[in-house]
């Protein structure tokens, strides 16, 4: 599955907090960063784990925004697996220090490396889980892991969590759900610590249009972010379309 994608953000809407590196990859990007319902090529790796199983093909995902690279590799009954990892430091990466590199250089810290498994023990239900490594502005590792659920009660209503672990840092957390109205659309719902989501999905044959919300509780914290983005499907079918399937 072969995407390409335009992406117009919102001031503040890089989908996600970029310091943590979730909602990497199209889908969770033109929806303000929701990632416990949506994952795309690679993306449930630094988002929902236990999305892999939706993979039905082997991927690769490069997210210049985000300084993400990623693959991902179904085991058919098995499960899926996926490898990637994050520059989070935008100081060496394309149109600043390094233009010929949009992912950056790793070089200067900020880094994560990920592995993960995902799995479909029953058919409403699939679980995964990574095993990560966080590289510190300064230098120093420290690992963490991520756990996630999806359930799929009924066939147009789907729900998931993930929670985010690290030794040097808070634990993240973050629960969602989606609900598909009509064929070839979805509205989503995400909740996490002091802020909350809003998107929506439609998708007419290979052309794939969302927009997202993202508010702070926090009284401190900005406002309001917004993002929305076009994708263009070049290969296969629609991610709505295969989710319903």
């Amino acid at each position: 599955w072969l995407a390409a994608g335009i992406y117009l953000l919102a001031t503040g809407a890089q989908a996600s907090d970029a310091s943590d590196g979730f909602g990497v990859g199209a889908r969770p990007a033109g929806m303000a960063g929701i990632t416990s319902t949506v994952a795309d090529r690679g993306s449930a790796l630094f988002g929902n784990p236990a999305l892999l199983p939706d993979v039905d093909d082997a991927g690769f995902l490069l997210d210049a925004g985000q300084g993400a690279v990623a693959a991902s590799l179904p085991l058919g009954r098995v499960g899926a697996i996926a490898a990637g990892a994050l520059d989070l430091d935008h100081d060496d990466r394309f149109l600043i220090d390094q233009p010929w590199n949009p992912v950056g250089t790793f070089r200067t810290g900020a880094n994560r490396a990920s592995v993960a498994y995902g799995v479909r023990p029953y058919a409403r239900m699939s679980l995964g889980a990574t095993l990560d490594g966080w590289r510190s502005a300064e230098g120093d590792w420290s690992p963490g892991n991520t756990i996630g659920v999806s359930l799929t009660p009924t066939g147009p209503f789907e729900m998931g969590g993930q929670a985010h672990f690290r030794r040097d840092a808070e634990w993240l957390w973050s629960v969602g759900a989606a609900w598909r109205p009509a064929a070839q659309f979805q509205l989503r719902a995400e909740l996490m610590p002091e802020a909350y989501a809003f998107g929506v999905e439609s998708e007419w044959r290979r052309l794939s249009v969302r927009a997202g919300l993202r508010s702070s509780t926090d009284a401190l914290a900005p406002g309001s972010t917004g993002a929305y983005g076009v994708t263009l499907n070049v290969t296969q079918s629609s991610a709505v379309e295969k989710k319903k399937r």
